[in-house]
């Protein structure tokens, strides 16, 4: 999408690259499905983990967001002759098939990659399941939480790291968003430090959600950070 508003010119680069790390989050289905589910034995749980990644990805957007400056060419708004139903369907079909088939190659290539780490670390040295699930999942997420469920740890502990790594979303993701960007010459220096931000929000947000989510009136709670957040981006931006 950013990289589309880009070649439209609705967008300046300095906007697509500062986006680009927020834009990216995973789906409510994953993490109230996956990891709600998995790690909590609670859709509630996943619920209240995907208001809390929402929540950090627009208050680091928020932050690090500038002043929008008016300055695009008008002479980029021409309008293009429309595609015909056929081409936008077999265009359709075919780009997805390709887009799932690099997806999964990243997926497959991380999975390997961590199960080679952790066999060398768990040879080695002698680390707890909390902390090799978490290196797990800073290499593939989905991996990740799996090896958490199964993890022997406080729920305060496990709420911190599935925030902390659906706030980054690993390696895994890194590698696909950088191949798309790459395509679209959208530049990635500020991609791991806005992923970092997020990851560190998303690691306070998680237990704070669902802390105030079994409280009364709990919904209204996370409501009113969301207004404090919205607040920050209009007072300072």
């Amino acid at each position: 999408i950013l990289s589309d508003l880009l070649e439209k010119g609705e967008i300046q680069r300095k906007e697509a690259e500062n986006l680009l790390p927020f834009c990216n989050n995973a789906g409510a289905s994953f993490v109230i499905g996956t990891v709600g589910v998995t790690v909590f034995d609670s859709a509630r749980v996943g619920r209240y983990l995907f208001f809390a990644q929402i929540a950090a990805a627009l208050l680091a957007v928020s932050l690090t967001a500038g002043r929008r400056k008016e300055t695009l060419s008008s002479s980029k708004f021409d309008e293009k002759t429309p595609a015909s139903v056929s081409a936008v369907f077999t265009s359709a079909i075919s780009e997805s098939a390709l887009a799932m088939i690099s997806v999964c190659g990243y997926v497959v290539f991380l999975s390997v990659l961590r199960g080679v780490f952790l066999r060398i670390w768990r040879g080695f040295l002698a680390f707890s399941g909390v902390f090799l699930a978490f290196c797990a999942g800073v290499f593939e997420l989905s991996g990740g939480v799996f090896l958490l469920s199964e993890a022997t740890f406080p729920t305060l502990g496990k709420l911190v790291l599935c925030g902390a790594l659906l706030g980054f979303g690993g390696i895994s993701v890194f590698l696909q968003v950088a191949d798309r960007a790459e395509k679209a010459t959208l530049p990635l220096s500020f991609y791991l430090k806005g992923k970092c931000m997020t990851m560190m929000f998303s690691a306070g947000f998680a237990p704070l959600f669902c802390f105030l989510g079994e409280k009364p009136f709990g919904f209204f709670w996370i409501c009113m950070i969301f207004t404090g957040i919205f607040t920050i981006n209009l007072i300072k931006n």
